[in-house]
Protein backbone atom coordinates (compact mmCIF):
# COMPACT_ATOMS: atom_id res chain seq x y z
CA UNK A 1 0.00 0.00 0.00
CA UNK A 2 1.21 3.58 -0.57
CA UNK A 3 2.27 5.93 1.88
CA UNK A 4 -1.20 7.57 1.41
CA UNK A 5 -3.07 4.70 1.84
CA UNK A 6 -5.00 5.21 -1.32
CA UNK A 7 -3.88 1.65 -2.83
CA UNK A 8 -5.84 -0.78 -1.05
CA UNK A 9 -9.43 -2.01 -1.37
CA UNK A 10 -12.59 -0.17 -1.67
CA UNK A 11 -15.50 -1.79 -0.36
CA UNK A 12 -19.16 -1.00 -0.72
CA UNK A 13 -21.10 -2.65 2.01
CA UNK A 14 -25.01 -2.34 1.85
CA UNK A 15 -26.72 -3.11 4.95
CA UNK A 16 -23.53 -1.54 7.17
CA UNK A 17 -26.00 0.41 10.10
CA UNK A 18 -26.37 -2.21 12.40
CA UNK A 19 -25.93 -5.91 13.60
CA UNK A 20 -23.42 -7.92 10.91
CA UNK A 21 -23.18 -4.98 8.92
CA UNK A 22 -21.89 -2.43 11.60
CA UNK A 23 -19.93 -5.61 12.51
CA UNK A 24 -18.18 -6.29 9.19
CA UNK A 25 -17.86 -2.27 9.35
CA UNK A 26 -16.34 -2.59 12.01
CA UNK A 27 -13.79 -5.36 11.54
CA UNK A 28 -13.23 -4.25 7.44
CA UNK A 29 -11.63 -0.76 9.27
CA UNK A 30 -8.87 -2.58 11.25
CA UNK A 31 -7.27 -4.16 8.59
CA UNK A 32 -4.44 -2.63 7.05
CA UNK A 33 -4.95 -3.27 2.84
CA UNK A 34 -8.12 -1.87 2.89
CA UNK A 35 -8.61 1.69 1.30
CA UNK A 36 -12.02 2.72 2.05
CA UNK A 37 -15.40 1.55 2.73
CA UNK A 38 -18.69 3.19 1.65
CA UNK A 39 -21.05 1.88 4.44
CA UNK A 40 -24.54 2.57 3.29
CA UNK A 41 -27.89 2.31 5.57
CA UNK A 42 -31.09 4.31 6.24
CA UNK A 43 -30.04 4.52 9.94
CA UNK A 44 -26.48 5.87 9.85
CA UNK A 45 -25.58 7.16 14.04
CA UNK A 46 -23.60 3.87 14.48
CA UNK A 47 -22.27 4.98 10.98
CA UNK A 48 -21.13 8.72 11.85
CA UNK A 49 -19.88 7.56 15.04
CA UNK A 50 -16.69 5.70 13.63
CA UNK A 51 -16.51 8.89 11.34
CA UNK A 52 -13.49 10.83 13.75
CA UNK A 53 -11.90 7.85 13.94
CA UNK A 54 -11.67 6.76 10.54
CA UNK A 55 -12.02 9.83 8.16
CA UNK A 56 -9.97 8.62 5.61
CA UNK A 57 -11.13 5.17 5.21
CA UNK A 58 -14.80 5.41 5.64
CA UNK A 59 -17.95 7.36 4.03
CA UNK A 60 -21.25 7.26 4.75
CA UNK A 61 -24.30 7.22 2.52
CA UNK A 62 -27.17 7.52 4.13
CA UNK A 63 -30.27 5.48 1.74
CA UNK A 64 -32.41 2.69 0.54
CA UNK A 65 -30.98 0.15 -1.74
CA UNK A 66 -34.33 -0.51 -3.18
CA UNK A 67 -33.47 3.48 -4.45
CA UNK A 68 -31.38 3.18 -7.59
CA UNK A 69 -29.63 6.22 -6.79
CA UNK A 70 -28.83 5.56 -3.22
CA UNK A 71 -26.57 2.76 -5.05
CA UNK A 72 -25.25 5.27 -7.69
CA UNK A 73 -23.87 7.28 -5.28
CA UNK A 74 -22.06 4.74 -3.08
CA UNK A 75 -20.40 4.06 -6.42
CA UNK A 76 -19.97 7.34 -7.47
CA UNK A 77 -18.12 7.74 -3.69
CA UNK A 78 -15.73 4.90 -4.22
CA UNK A 79 -14.43 6.03 -7.99
CA UNK A 80 -14.75 10.27 -7.02
CA UNK A 81 -12.58 8.93 -3.46
CA UNK A 82 -10.24 6.20 -5.09
CA UNK A 83 -10.85 5.73 -8.61
CA UNK A 84 -12.21 1.88 -8.13
CA UNK A 85 -14.16 -0.25 -6.43
CA UNK A 86 -13.12 -3.48 -5.71
CA UNK A 87 -15.88 -5.16 -3.76
CA UNK A 88 -19.63 -4.71 -2.99
CA UNK A 89 -20.87 -6.55 -0.18
CA UNK A 90 -25.04 -6.66 -0.42
CA UNK A 91 -25.38 -7.18 3.18
CA UNK A 92 -28.70 -5.21 3.35
CA UNK A 93 -31.84 -7.03 3.72
CA UNK A 94 -35.62 -7.73 5.40
CA UNK A 95 -37.05 -10.33 7.18
CA UNK A 96 -40.71 -8.79 7.31
CA UNK A 97 -43.22 -9.66 6.78
CA UNK A 98 -43.77 -13.14 8.32
CA UNK A 99 -47.02 -14.91 7.17
CA UNK A 100 -49.49 -15.62 5.25
CA UNK A 101 -49.61 -13.18 2.05
CA UNK A 102 -53.85 -13.00 2.54
CA UNK A 103 -53.13 -11.51 5.86
CA UNK A 104 -50.06 -9.22 4.85
CA UNK A 105 -50.63 -5.56 3.42
CA UNK A 106 -49.19 -5.36 0.09
CA UNK A 107 -47.20 -2.36 1.13
CA UNK A 108 -44.99 -4.83 3.43
CA UNK A 109 -44.38 -7.00 0.56
CA UNK A 110 -43.48 -4.05 -1.96
CA UNK A 111 -40.88 -2.90 1.12
CA UNK A 112 -39.43 -5.80 1.36
CA UNK A 113 -38.70 -7.00 -2.21
CA UNK A 114 -37.78 -3.08 -3.13
CA UNK A 115 -34.89 -4.31 -0.38
CA UNK A 116 -34.18 -7.86 -0.98
CA UNK A 117 -34.27 -8.03 -4.59
CA UNK A 118 -34.29 -4.42 -6.32
CA UNK A 119 -31.40 -3.35 -3.87
CA UNK A 120 -28.82 -5.75 -5.40
CA UNK A 121 -29.98 -5.77 -8.68
CA UNK A 122 -29.65 -1.98 -8.72
CA UNK A 123 -26.39 -2.89 -7.22
CA UNK A 124 -25.42 -4.37 -10.47
CA UNK A 125 -23.83 -1.63 -12.84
Amino acid sequence: MGSDGHDGKVIVLTGAGAGIGLAITRGLLVQPMLSLVIAVDVNTKELEALLPAHQDRLAVIEGDVSDRSTNQRAIETAVSRRGKLDSVILNAGMLRPVGPAADTNVEEWECLFGVNFFGPVHANY
